[in-house]
């Protein structure tokens, strides 16, 4: 049975009727932007990588991915190596702000 992915848009045989995503990799991008409630501002972004403008779910996984980046290096911060803590704060606290002022 051909389908359409519930997250990527392609495609794709289902072998049942259950079967929303084409993958496991767009059911976990799913899941995690689902779980991270991440909101794009309403500003028409488009941003471009490798020449292709990326979609609204690609940036929704990826601020995700930074965000789960930013909680790692803040527990880094705490609890990490010694000589890695105050790198690892900067760079989360540099992070969250750069997100902040663009509304993510």
């Amino acid at each position: 049975m051909e389908k359409k992915c519930g997250w990527c848009g392609k495609k794709f045989d289902s072998k049942t009727k259950r079967a929303v995503f084409c993958s496991q990799k767009c059911k976990q991008a799913h899941y995690r932007a689902r779980k991270s409630q991440i909101t794009l501002p309403e500003v028409n972004m488009k941003v471009i990588e490798g020449g292709q403008s990326m979609g609204t779910k690609s940036l929704v996984l990826a601020v995700s991915q930074i965000k789960g980046g930013i909680a790692t290096l803040d527990a880094m911060s705490k609890c990490g190596p010694k000589e890695y803590r105050l790198l690892c704060e900067v760079i989360a606290a540099n992070l969250a702000e750069v997100l902040a002022e663009v509304g993510l």
